[in-house]
């Protein structure tokens, strides 16, 4: 490879750091709606458990997470994602890395 590739792919890297840091902060907002929501629907269900007085209050929080299940799934794939977009961020990073290392060589011996 030539410093004018490397450089290139230097830029193209450089562009997916951008907009991975947008899709980033996406994630971080869906992130956080989502364990809103989550709470919310919690905090609900259990007023409205307590309010009924059908249930022991040792068993209130278990039966209202479980009503919930929906809200935790979707809470959880928020967070798989957000770390996922997180994780492939430091990937590219490690890459960029990589060919300014060779970068670097390929201008002191050339």
């Amino acid at each position: 490879m030539d410093i004018t590739t490397i450089a290139h792919k230097i830029e193209e890297k450089i562009g997916l750091l951008e907009y991975g840091r947008s899709e980033l902060q996406g994630k971080a907002k869906a992130m956080a709606e989502a364990m809103g929501e989550y709470d919310r629907k919690i905090a609900i269900r259990i007023l409205a458990l307590k309010e009924s007085g059908s249930y022991p209050a040792t068993l209130i929080e278990k039966i209202a997470k479980g009503d919930c299940s929906n809200e935790l799934v979707a809470m959880e794939l928020a967070k798989a994602e957000y770390k996922l977009s997180s994780q492939k961020l430091q990937c590219v990073q490690a890459e960029m890395n990589g060919l300014q290392s060779i970068n670097r060589h390929l201008e002191s011996t050339g």
